[in-house]
């Protein structure tokens, strides 16, 4: 440079990608060696193969970063609205498996078939803990109310009758919205398709057969360990929930202008930023 500050090496590496690879094995070895005898000095490697490489590495330290803080959180939460913990542990380990089973389908895929972009973790994870955590809910809550009057097998059909007819059908919803993404002739929107499509519908059919057996072994042991102000039984209809539902069915006409108007509120400024 003009300055005498900066040096840029420029280096053609000839071959097609698994000679590339192969031929910059022993590069990063080389420029950490570098750095080490002249720590003063900043040192960088600009190359597609070694970028991607530590995208990768960063993407997934903090996907393993974001998994030990997520998941606690996600219990507590489920903990505070089950009232029981053993109730809130079933839609995580549901979770977990319809995470293990994508990225099993992941790392086929991109073995047999084309690579897969690091970014699909993250959105596998993000979306799969989502949707296995809000499937099981439907099932779990469901079968719970309906256990208290009817005998277990009853209870397991009519909450895989209704909250998990709508489980069905919502996954199916988001697989098709999602498809959308194939579209894209990109490999980083198509590994994203892929891994996304795949943990809902690993989740959808988890929730089907998976939960509805766990329910059945599990019977009244989810309510076991209850605390003592968040598990404490209600009637149907009661509690704070109820309580707004009740005060919007009084005055729908006002609770429907003050929902329009508060969207249209938060929407504003986001508006504003795209023009």
């Amino acid at each position: 440079s003009p300055d005498r500050t900066t040096v840029r090496i420029v280096a053609r590496i000839p071959g097609e990608r698994p000679e590339v690879v192969e031929r910059l094995e022993p590069v990063r070895g080389f420029l950490d060696d570098l750095q080490e005898q002249h720590p003063t000095l900043r040192i960088h490697a600009l190359n597609n193969t070694l970028a991607n490489d530590d995208i990768s590495t960063l993407v997934n330290e903090d996907l393993d970063a974001s998994l030990r803080i997520t998941i606690p959180l996600t219990f507590v939460i489920l903990l505070i609205a089950f009232g029981a913990p053993i109730a809130a542990a079933v839609p995580l380990v549901l979770a977990v498996t319809s995470l293990l089973a994508a990225f099993g389908l992941l790392g086929l895929y991109s073995q047999f078939i084309s690579p897969v972009s690091p970014y699909a973790s993250q959105l596998v994870v993000l979306i799969g803990l989502a949707v296995a955590v809000d499937y099981s809910l439907f099932m779990v809550t469901r079968f719970r109310t309906e256990r208290q009057r009817r005998d277990k097998l009853k209870a397991i059909e009519v909450a895989s009758s209704t909250a998990g007819r709508a489980v069905f059908y919502s996954g199916m919803a988001v697989m098709i919205s999602i498809g959308g993404l194939f579209l894209l002739d990109d490999p980083l929107f198509r590994s994203m398709a892929i891994g996304t499509i795949s943990v809902v519908a690993i989740s959808v059919v988890g929730s089907l057969t998976f939960l509805p057996a766990v329910l059945s072994i599990l019977d009244r042991t989810l309510d076991r360990f209850r605390l003592p102000i968040v598990g404490r039984r209600r009637e149907e209809g009661t509690g704070p929930w109820g309580r707004v539902v009740r005060a919007v069915m009084r005055r729908p006409v006002v609770s429907f202008v003050l929902s329009a108007g508060l969207l249209l509120a938060l929407a504003a400024p986001v508006t504003r930023l795209h023009i």
